[in-house]
């Protein structure tokens, strides 16, 4: 109708209500800086003190690309670590208790398997 405002006054406005997340991705950007950046949070995850601060600025207006350089550490840093484990005593030591509980299971299932097998032949 005519007395509706227009959606877009010119095209500035366009580009930055285009750019603006919606509210619920605000309120996901403000749930994740609260449980996984803010220091001492429930779930803090180690961050330089650069990139912290650069996520605490942003959340003012965040965008859909606030937590990439996060994700690529924490991947970065999860797969170093899982490199390093998978190489450890502690993981060669647990591989090795978790063949011997396996073969120990197919035993006694051996086991179980002949004790059934040899009531059968009652049941004939």
């Amino acid at each position: 109708t005519l007395n509706e405002k227009p959606l877009f006054s010119n095209k500035t406005d366009h580009i930055v209500n285009t750019m603006k997340c919606p509210p619920e991705a605000q309120e996901l950007a403000w749930f994740v800086f609260r449980y996984f950046i803010l220091p001492s949070s429930v779930y803090e995850i180690s961050l330089s003190h650069r990139k912290r601060k650069d996520i605490m600025e942003s959340l003012a207006n965040p965008d859909y690309h606030l937590f990439d350089k996060v994700v690529k550490s924490v991947i970065g840093a999860l797969r170093g670590n899982y490199d390093s484990y998978i190489r450890s005593d502690y993981f060669k030591n647990l591989i090795t208790v978790i063949k011997t509980e396996k073969e120990k299971i197919a035993m006694e299932k051996k086991i179980e398997d002949k004790k059934f097998n040899s009531c059968l032949p009652m049941f004939r």
